[in-house]
């Protein structure tokens, strides 16, 4: 069995796609582009950009929150995806949800990749352990195994949500969060990348309703398959690139290869001062 801890998967898993998109604010926090690009395979993909507005200096002091809470990873190498900030906050759901904003400063892409997180109390007994996805910008299709998989390239960013957080745990409970990632280095595909970039999300815009803030926009397939179950999920940031919430939605008719849909997310606590959103689907090439 696999060390815990970073590592890289020997098998791959069930197929997934996702892309991403900034939302229209002018202060952008890190991200590189206002479209993203999509794919499926084991994994996530999220937005690009640099650590600078998440990892940067200014504003250090927010970049983990509650500043009580000590956040680590388990077995870090020192070289690969780090998370460079977060949250841990209350949901629209009454329950404790971690949001993480990662970066990766290895030499290669992790691909396929999921973070898992353990709370611990002040007396270093575990509450609980749970998982998430790992979303990142750049979207592949892995010839050898025709398959596509989302990606965090080297010096790239992405981001992760735990929102399946036992309820029973309450805030003041947790004084440490310890991290690990799990996933696939492009090394691992020998066969070849050919990259993936017609599948987008643009025009995100927050809309205010009378329940809180969500946010609309539109999915673009461009892709020479029709995708099924497309979805798309948003994180809401601070002013500099901390995570404060997220918000999904899916249709449940499949998106048709040049189609468009025009999406409308619940609402989410915190809209903060930007945003990246997130597809998600499976590719039927």
């Amino acid at each position: 069995m696999a060390p815990v801890g970073r590592y890289v998967f020997s098998c791959v898993s069930a197929v997934f796609l996702f892309a991403c998109a900034n939302g229209p604010h002018d202060d952008d926090v890190g991200s590189t582009s206002s479209e993203g690009a999509g794919g499926s395979g084991s994994a996530s993909s999220g937005s690009g950009g640099n650590p600078d507005g998440a990892g940067g200096t200014e504003g250090a002091a927010d970049l983990f929150v509650p500043a009580d809470i000590t956040f680590r990873e388990l077995a870090d190498q020192g070289e690969g995806v780090d998370v460079v900030s977060a949250t841990l906050a209350l949901g629209m759901s009454g329950h404790l949800e971690l949001y993480a904003a990662l970066f990766n400063n290895g030499p290669s892409g992790a691909c396929s990749g999921g973070m898992g997180v353990e709370l611990f109390d002040v007396d270093e007994q575990s509450l609980g352990a749970f998982d998430s996805i790992m979303y990142g910008s750049q979207l592949y299709r892995a010839d050898e195994l025709d398959q596509v998989v989302g990606c965090i390239d080297p010096g790239e960013r992405g981001h992760a949500a735990v929102t399946d957080i036992d309820p029973a745990i309450d805030l003041d409970d947790v004084a440490h969060v310890i991290y690990r990632f799990t996933y696939f280095s492009t090394e691992f595909f020998s066969g070849g990348f050919t990259p993936l970039t017609e599948f987008t999300v643009q025009d995100v815009m927050r809309v205010e309703s009378a329940a809180g803030s969500g946010f609309s926009g539109t999915l673009h397939n461009g892709l020479d398959a029709s995708v099924d179950e497309p979805a798309v999920t948003v994180f809401a940031l601070d002013a500099v690139g901390r995570p404060l919430a997220t918000t999904d939605v899916t249709r449940a008719e499949p998106l048709l290869s040049g189609e468009d849909w025009e999406f409308l997310t619940p609402p989410v606590i915190d809209a903060g001062q930007n945003e990246v959103a997130y597809a998600l689907g499976d590719v039927k090439f």
